[in-house]
């Protein structure tokens, strides 16, 4: 685990075994302007590992490749998405493809949203900036709530 951007307000775990990506995406979050704690993992085991010591402090987000050696980032989003203390917690899909099955599965396993990995730098900044508005800053937009509502609805069959 390497950490970055220290700041007590929100953690967002980061899981990508490119360790450019890394490296790229903690630099757009800086210049994104996150105010957040970035804590990347290189595998999803290690993130797993780390999510499950963490007791009861859940992330704000979580960002996920897909194509990693051992545990992929459908298995780690499985094991996430079986656990109901991470139902409201978002999962942010981001791999270098935008093949039609792995956008189906991975929305299939409970992914919240699935982005293809930006080819500029400046086109990554933009999605930080995005993601930082939909997720890390209070109140969500409208259609975040209303995402997170019927994400409820599905998974617990209740009314709210």
């Amino acid at each position: 685990m390497i950490e970055s951007l220290n700041h007590k307000r929100h953690t967002v775990l980061a899981v990508d075994d490119d360790e450019n990506d890394r490296q790229l995406f903690r630099i757009a979050v800086a210049d994104a302007k996150w105010v957040a704690q970035l804590l990347e993992f290189e595998s999803g085991p290690d993130a797993v590992e780390y999510v499950e010591r963490g007791g009861n402090e859940l992330p704000a987000m979580i960002m996920l490749d897909l194509k990693m050696p051992g545990m992929d980032g459908f298995e780690v989003l499985r094991w996430l998405r079986a656990r109901r203390q991470y139902d409201g917690v978002p999962v942010v899909v981001a791999p270098t493809s935008n093949e039609r099955v792995d956008v189906e599965k991975a929305m299939s396993l409970g992914a919240t949203e699935f982005y293809v990995k930006p080819i500029t730098y400046k086109e990554l900044v933009r999605l930080a900036v995005d993601l930082r508005r939909r997720w890390l800053e209070w109140p969500p937009p409208v259609e975040v709530a209303d995402q997170a509502e019927e994400r409820f609805r599905r998974r617990s069959n209740w009314t709210v």
